[in-house]
């Protein structure tokens, strides 16, 4: 109900500007770690496996996902950059 067309293109330019990031996220058993393992075979894509990164950003959140609507361009652009500083390492 939230995240809708309307919420991302209201939020269009958000986020860190870097082309780093393209990531999958899904619930368990959805198939995300079956798509995550056939994209890496791609020799220009590489697979960090399942990281923890993203659960512990939105367990910080308070009242998440609602939070998210109370999030500034700055704050989305900082989550991003962070996102990417501490995942460094995998990549």
């Amino acid at each position: 109900e939230l995240l809708t067309r309307a919420f991302f293109a209201d939020r269009s330019g958000w986020g860190c500007d870097s082309p780093d990031p393209i990531f999958i996220v899904g619930l368990p058993r959805a198939g995300s770690t079956l798509i995550e393992q056939i994209l890496a075979s791609h020799s220009q894509v590489e697979g960090t496996m399942e990281l923890a990164d993203i659960p512990r950003m939105v367990l910080a959140m308070r009242d998440y996902p609602a939070s998210l609507t109370r999030l500034t361009a700055a704050q989305a652009r900082a989550m991003g950059e962070r996102y990417l500083a501490e995942t460094r390492v995998y990549r």
